[in-house]
């Protein structure tokens, strides 16, 4: 809803509701080689001594198999979400007044998968959330978007409250009643966690451009995050004298609460000698916010610590013959402290780990040709490296400095066609490779490179579009991801058919 009671006031409320059911969640077995499987074994005998013998069993029978993919886990997730937000802007004779407030709530309810190496389930892994997020921002800014000097001064509150709860289905009695106290399978243990997040962040960007040539830009944030959590474990199954089960406390409650404070700023100068050209360097010191793992039973272990970021940019932009090429080049340096590491424990656990010092460094490329306003031909190549300079390990008890972090793939390139006649035909024709990506932080697992292609054809109108697609046409099978700490990895989508259809009101 848009209401302008006033020439200088404009309201703008939006409330936005969505279901996701994907129906399914496709995690498979990953192949590494032999030898490599031989290393997770053995890592994985001496993290977890009771379940080794499981592990052993399993690893012959890959082993031993020709199949490709041995069987996948099936699973479900559904999300649901809804978004209300305001938005008040007031025009003053030289600026522009905003404040925007927005409420989230967020529910997955649950994500189920089949969660061990068996035919038979015999461990089922359950992932429940329920979160509440609010915000609210308010800001002035530059009115006169042609002026040198542009600014924005403002205050961000951010409010996020998260119910989890992480739930191991156990189904096998030998474990059920050894392990878990006397209780029958089918038992349950369950992690519980409440996490509220709070924060209050002052910034401001500015720019100045002198002489039509030179901009200089400033930018800084200063933020106050309070967290806090409050988590048990438990155990509850059935008992044969008591059929409605009973409640084991594998650790009881506890509750932390950490705050942090962040001063980042940035830096960036712009050169450009002619209107077709600019070069430019930027300087930013940048974060992601500290918090807790959520399936920890010791307080003391659940923290991890906020990742601090500095980056130095460098790059050239640049257009010719009326904009009908074009090239853009850039590259960046990056060190991390306190880089941001997820372990698995299990198929539907994880732990937030700290690795000391991390540098990327990578470069981007940018190119088009307009040879007809219709058509575009385009190319984006981009390359990454990122090293663990100090990592230790503290779930694997392992050092793992110099090696490469996973899930940065080393390369991603995308060549296009696009042709589009508006109103009137659309079509898109898209090739893209992807090169290595280590899965895992000892470098032992990774994929291999992999190319796809995408097609998609339609009709443009001002209103009504409508467009038909073919995504990965050569059906090449490939991983996204993999489960750190596990044997299992997500593959991509095979060839996929599809239409789409838009209409605006």
């Amino acid at each position: 809803m848009f209401w302008t009671p006033l020439e200088n006031l404009e309201v703008d409320l939006q409330t936005n509701a969505e279901s996701f059911d994907d129906g399914s969640l496709n995690i498979v077995n990953y192949l590494a080689s032999k030898t490599e499987r031989r290393k997770s074994l053995v890592k994985g005998c001496v993290v977890s001594p009771e379940v080794c013998d499981k592990n052993i069993r399993t690893y012959i029978n890959r082993t031993k198999a020709v199949r490709k993919v041995f069987w996948d886990y099936e699973g479900v997730s559904n999300t649901t979400g809804k978004i209300y937000s305001s938005n008040i802007t007031y025009k003053l004779p030289k600026a522009i007044f905003k404040t925007v407030s927005s409420i989230r709530k967020m529910e997955i309810d649950p994500l189920i998968v089949d969660g061990d190496f068996t035919r038979s389930p015999v461990i089922k892994s359950e992932y429940i959330e329920h979160s509440t997020t609010r915000t609210h921002e308010t800001s002035i800014e530059s009115k006169n978007k042609k002026e040198p000097l542009q600014f924005k001064i403002g205050t961000l509150f951010y409010h996020k409250i998260s119910d989890k709860e992480f739930i191991q289905e156990r189904l096998m009695q030998a474990y059920t009643y050894n392990v878990l106290k006397g209780l029958n399978a089918p038992a349950k243990e369950i992690h519980h966690s409440r996490v509220v997040d709070k924060s209050f962040s002052f910034f401001t960007h500015n720019s100045y451009t002198f002489w039509e040539k030179f901009t200089l830009t400033l930018g800084a944030r200063i933020e106050t995050q309070r967290i806090g959590i409050g988590h048990s474990r438990d155990a509850r199954g059935v008992l044969f004298d008591n059929p409605y089960g009973d409640v084991r406390i594998l650790s009881p409650h506890y509750v932390r609460n950490d705050s942090y404070r962040y001063n980042v700023s940035r830096i960036i100068f712009d050169y450009k000698p002619i209107e077709s050209l600019m070069i430019f360097i930027g300087l930013s010191r940048g974060y992601k916010n500290g918090g807790f793992s959520t399936v920890v039973n010791q307080p003391s272990l659940a923290a991890f610590k906020p990742e601090i970021n500095d980056t130095l940019e460098v790059g050239i932009k640049s257009k010719y013959f009326n904009e009908t090429l074009g090239m853009n080049l850039a590259y960046f340096y990056t060190e991390t402290v306190d880089f941001h590491v997820i372990r698995a424990i299990s198929i539907a656990e994880a732990i937030n780990l700290n690795a000391e010092k991390v540098t990327i460094r990578g470069a981007e490329m940018e190119a088009y040709l307009k040879p007809h306003k219709s058509l575009q031909l385009g190319f984006l190549a981009g390359y990454t490296e990122g090293i663990f300079n100090k990592f230790y390990d503290r779930i694997l008890n392992t050092n793992f400095d110099g090696k490469h972090v996973h899930f940065i793939p080393q390369y991603d390139v995308v060549s296009y066609l696009q042709y589009r006649s508006s109103p009137g035909l659309f079509f898109r024709y898209e090739f893209q490779v992807v090169g290595k990506m280590y899965f895992a932080a000892d470098n032992t697992i990774c994929s291999s490179p992999y190319a796809i292609t995408n097609l998609k054809i339609g009709y443009e109108e001002e209103r009504l579009s409508a467009y038909l697609y073919c995504n990965n046409i050569n059906n090449e099978y490939y991983f996204t991801s993999y489960i750190d700490g596990t044997f299992q990895a997500v593959p991509g989508a095979p060839r996929t058919y599809g239409f789409i259809v838009n209409y605006k009101i």
